[in-house]
C-alpha cells in the first residue's frame, strides 16, 4: 500500500522539481509563473470541473459522506484558526492558513489512491461512485469557502491607501458576495452540478466535441499550477514559510483524518462511504489552495509550502488510513 500510494505522489514531485529547475536555468522566471497560473485558475480549473462534475453518474445517495466531509472541513478550519492564533501566524497569514490545512488534493491524490486501494475487493465499484459524485458537491463546498476566507485578503489589497480598521465588515459584504459570484472555480462547479441535473433530469447531456475541448483545457490544470508552484518557491521562501506550513500539514495530516474517522463512526457510514471520507482527508494540501491565495492576495508562499511538504509527508499516514479501513470494511 505505502509504495502504491509513493507512485501516484511520485508525479507531482517531479512536476514541482521541473519547475525549479526551469526557473534556475533561466528558462520560467517567476512572472511567467504568475501569469501561467492566472491561466490555470480562470481557465483551466474552471474547465475541469465543469467536465469532471458534469459527467457524474448520479445525484443521490451520497449526502451522508458529503455532510462528514464539509462537517469535518468547517470544524477542522475552526481549529486551524486557534492553532494559527496560538501558534503565532501572522493574522493578514490566518486565512491562507486555514483554508491551506483543510483542503486536500481529492482529485489527483485522493481518487487515484482510492482506486489502487479498492482494485479487485468488494468495495470497488460503491467507492468510486461515491467519490466522484461525493467530490463534486464538496469541491462547490471547499470553493465557497475558500473565497469566503480569502475576500477580505483582496479587499484589503484593493483599497490602497485604506487602513483594515476604516473597512468595517458590513463594508466588505457586497464585495465578499461578488467574489462568490464572479469565482471562476465556483461558476465552474456550479456549472458542472447544472449540467449535471440537466443530464439527468431530461436526457440532455453536453456535446461530445465540446466535452472534449473542456477535457483538454482542464488537463493542463495540474501540471500548469505545479510548473508554477515549482518555479515559484525558492529554497530561501520555503525555509523563510516553513514554521507555519509544518503547523497548517499537522491539521491537514493528523486532525483531518482523526475528525473524519470520528464522523464516520458518528453517522454510522457503510464501509465503501467511510473509505472515500478518509482517503479524501488524508489527501496532502491542494495545490487549488496555492493558486487561490495567488489569485485573491491571500499568502501563496505559505500554502506553497505547505503543498510540497504535505506531499512529501503524507504517503505514511494515507497508507495507513486506507489499510486500516479495508481491514475494517472486508
Amino acid at each position: 500500500m505505502l509504495l502504491s500510494v509513493v507512485s501516484i505522489l511520485v508525479p507531482i514531485v517531479l512536476l514541482l522539481a521541473l519547475g525549479a529547475w526551469l526557473r534556475r536555468i533561466g528558462f520560467l522566471d517567476e512572472a511567467f509563473a504568475s501569469r501561467l497560473l492566472r491561466l490555470v485558475f480562470y481557465t483551466a480549473l474552471p474547465c475541469k470541473l465543469v467536465e469532471s462534475i458534469s459527467r457524474a453518474q448520479s445525484l443521490g445517495g451520497v449526502g451522508a459522506a458529503t455532510l462528514a466531509l464539509c462537517g469535518v472541513t468547517a470544524a477542522a478550519c475552526l481549529v486551524a484558526a486557534g492553532v494559527a492564533s496560538l501558534g503565532g501566524i501572522k493574522r493578514d497569514s490566518i486565512p491562507s492558513f486555514c483554508q491551506t490545512s483543510v483542503r486536500g488534493n481529492a482529485a489527483y491524490v485522493g481518487i487515484p489512491v482510492l482506486a489502487l486501494a479498492t482494485e479487485g475487493t468488494a468495495l470497488e465499484g460503491d467507492a468510486m461512485r461515491v467519490a466522484a459524485l461525493t467530490l463534486a458537491f464538496y469541491s462547490v463546498f471547499c470553493n465557497v469557502g475558500a473565497v469566503l476566507l480569502l475576500a477580505p485578503c483582496r479587499s484589503a489589497n484593493d483599497a490602497a491607501g485604506t487602513t483594515r480598521s476604516n473597512a468595517c465588515a458590513a463594508a466588505r459584504i457586497p464585495a465578499i458576495l461578488r467574489e462568490i459570484a464572479a469565482n471562476p472555480l465556483i461558476v465552474g462547479s456550479l456549472a458542472g452540478l447544472g449540467l449535471l441535473a440537466i443530464r439527468k433530469s431530461c436526457g440532455v447531456a453536453m456535446p461530445e466535441q465540446i466535452a472534449k475541448t473542456l477535457s483538454i483545457l482542464g488537463a493542463m490544470a495540474t501540471p500548469g499550477a505545479l510548473l508554477s508552484l515549482g518555479a515559484s518557491l525558492t529554497p530561501e521562501k520555503l525555509r523563510a514559510s516553513l514554521r507555519p506550513a509544518a503547523l497548517a500539514v499537522a491539521v491537514k495530516l493528523a486532525l483531518c483524518p482523526l475528525l473524519g474517522a470520528a464522523a464516520c463512526a458518528a453517522l454510522a457510514l457503510p464501509p465503501a462511504h467511510r473509505l472515500v471520507v478518509l482517503a479524501f482527508l488524508a489527501c496532502p494540501c491542494s495545490t487549488a489552495s496555492y493558486i487561490m491565495d495567488k489569485a485573491m492576495g491571500g499568502d501563496a508562499q505559505l500554502s506553497g509550502s505547505a503543498v510540497v511538504l504535505s506531499t512529501a509527508l503524507c504517503a505514511i499516514p494515507a497508507a495507513i488510513v486506507m489499510a486500516a479501513e479495508l481491514s475494517r470494511g472486508m
